[in-house]
C-alpha cells in the first residue's frame, strides 16, 4: 500500500525546487524537529524485518505539537493506532483502547503532560519522529534522533540519509530533503535484527477528530486488560445465515451471486462477498463509517479486477454490498425506503461518481444480534464471506480512524491469510499453538 502513495507524495515534494542541504546531521535534526512541530502531522508507517515472515505491521501516527500562537492556539496531542491498539494523549492524560473492544478503556494521568513525562506512558514504539514533535531532550523516548550519535549525512536525488549509533545499535534515517520529513528508517533493535519502516505522509484531519470516544466504555485498571471481545463466530467457521433481501423484500442469495461473480471474473480463486453491515438504528457517524468502509472495499475490488484482467493467479473476485441490519418487527418497504434515502443523502460523493462510492443496498431481518455474532458490541462492521459460506475475516470500524486506503489494505491482508474450512483444525505454529 505504502510504496506507490509514498513515491507519489515525495515526488511532488521533491519537485518543489532545488534543495540546499544542511551541512551536518545536527542541522538536519533541527530541521526535522521544526517540520514535526509545524502543525498537525499524519503518517502511515509500514514495518518489516523483525516480524513473522510473510506478515506485516502497520501504525498510523497522528501528532500535533501544539502552538502558543494567540491567534490560533493549539494543544499538543497524540493519536497512535498500531495493530489493534489505540492510544490517545492530550493534556495530562493518555487513554488506551482496543480496536476489537469498544466497551472498555484504560488511562494514565501524568502531571505536566508531555513536558512532565507523559510520553513515557506510551509504549515505546520505534517511531523516531514522536519525541521530536512532543518533548525536549530530557523527556525524549528511546528512539529519539536527538539521542543518536550521528556519523554522517549524505544527499542523493533530493533525499538525505543520516547514519549513526544509539547504544551500539545502528540507526539510519532517510528524509525528504525538501520537507525534512521521514521517508523511511532502519533500526537495529536486538541481537543484530534490523527493523525497517516505510513512512507515507497523509493528509491531516482536524485534530478534534482524534480523541477516543469514551461514551459507553468502562474503565479498566490497566491497558493489559484490554483484549478483543470473544466472537461467537470466528474466521474459518461457517457464517451465520443472513437472509438477505432487496428493497422490495425479494430474496437475494449470496451463494448464487458469488457464483455469478466468480464466473464473470474468470479467475481460479472464486468470489468473496465484502458485506458492510450497519445497524438500522445507527447514528450519522456510524453511517459515515459504513460508507467509508464500502468505498475502501470498492477500491480493493477495482484493484483485484485489474489483476484478474491481467490473468494473475490466486486473485478472487470481490463483490461489495452494504447491508442494513433490521429487527424483524421493523422490516417494511416504508422503513427500508426511509433508511435508504437517509444513507444516500449522507454519501459525500454525489452524482454519477457516487454510484461507485455507495454500492447496492441489501437488507437483513437478522437483527443486531446477528451482527454481534460477528463483531461483538459493534453497530458497524465489514465482513468477508466466501463462496463456501465460510467467514474469511471481520474488520471492525468503530473508534478507528481508517481511511479508504487503510480499509482496502486491511481487507487485502485478510484475503492473504489461509482459512481452514469448517471442520478442519486450525494450522499450528512452530510452538504448537493455534
Amino acid at each position: 500500500m505504502g510504496l506507490a502513495r509514498h513515491l507519489n507524495t515525495h515526488a511532488e515534494a521533491a519537485s518543489a525546487g532545488p534543495v540546499q542541504p544542511a551541512a551536518t546531521p545536527a542541522e538536519w535534526i533541527d530541521r526535522m524537529t521544526a517540520a514535526y512541530r509545524s502543525g498537525p502531522i499524519v503518517e502511515h508507517i509500514e514495518f518489516e524485518g523483525v516480524i513473522p515472515a510473510g506478515q506485516r505491521a502497520d501504525a498510523w501516527l497522528r501528532v500535533d505539537a501544539g502552538s502558543d500562537d494567540d491567534a490560533s492556539p493549539r494543544v499538543a496531542r497524540l493519536r497512535l493506532d498500531a495493530s489493534r491498539a489505540i492510544i490517545w494523549a492530550q493534556g495530562d492524560r493518555v487513554v488506551f483502547a482496543h480496536a476489537d473492544n469498544p466497551v472498555a478503556f484504560a488511562e494514565r494521568v501524568v502531571a505536566g503532560g508531555f513536558g512532565g513525562g507523559l510520553i513515557r506512558e506510551v509504549p515505546q514504539s520505534p517511531l523516531p519522529q514522536l519525541g521530536l514533535a512532543l518533548t525536549d531532550t530530557s523527556g525524549a523516548p528511546r528512539w529519539d534522533p536527538r539521542r543518536v550519535r550521528w556519523n554522517s549525512a549524505s544527499t542523493q536525488n533530493d533525499f538525505v540519509t543520516l547514519e549513526g549509533m544509539l547504544d551500539q545499535q545502528r540507526v539510519a534515517l532517510n528524509l525528504d530533503a525538501a520537507t525534512a520529513r521521514l521517508v523511511s528508517f532502519e533500526l537495529t533493535v536486538a541481537q543484530d535484527q534490523t527493523l525497517k519502516a516505510t513512512v507515507t505522509r497523509l493528509a491531516a484531519e482536524d485534530p478534534q477528530t482524534w480523541p477516543i470516544a469514551l461514551t459507553g466504555r468502562t474503565k479498566v485498571a490497566s491497558p493489559a486488560e484490554l483484549r478483543a471481545l470473544p466472537r461467537p463466530i470466528e474466521p474459518g467457521q461457517a457464517a451465520p445465515p443472513l437472509g438477505l433481501m432487496t428493497r422490495d423484500l425479494s430474496g437475494w442469495s449470496l451463494v448464487e451471486n458469488l457464483a455469478q461473480a466468480a464466473k464473470a471474473g474468470r479467475g481460479q480463486s472464486g468470489a468473496i462477498g465484502a458485506l458492510v453491515l450497519v445497524g438500522g438504528s445507527s447514528d450519522p457517524a456510524q453511517v459515515g463509517l459504513s460508507l467509508r468502509a464500502a468505498r475502501g472495499a470498492a477500491r480493493l475490488a477495482r484493484e483485484l479486477d485489474a489483476q484478474l484482467a491481467q490473468g494473475l493467479p490466486q486473485t478472487p473476485k470481490l463483490l461489495v454490498r452494504m447491508v442494513g441490519v433490521l429487527e424483524l418487527a421493523e422490516v417494511s418497504r416504508e422503513r427500508i425506503a426511509a433508511l435508504e434515502a437517509q444513507w444516500r443523502a449522507a454519501n459525500p460523493i454525489k452524482g454519477e461518481a457516487g454510484k461507485d462510492a455507495m454500492p447496492e443496498l441489501l437488507w437483513t431481518s437478522g437483527g443486531i444480534e446477528t451482527l454481534r455474532q460477528l463483531a461483538p458490541a459493534q453497530s458497524v462492521a465489514l465482513v468477508l464471506i466466501d463462496d463456501r459460506q465460510v467467514l474469511r475475516g471481520v474488520l471492525t470500524l468503530e473508534g478507528r480512524l481508517l481511511d479508504e486506503a487503510a480499509i482496502a489494505e486491511e481487507l487485502r491482508t485478510m484475503l492473504r491469510e489461509p482459512v481452514a474450512t469448517p471442520g478442519e483444525k486450525p494450522a499450528l505454529n512452530k510452538a504448537g499453538e493455534k
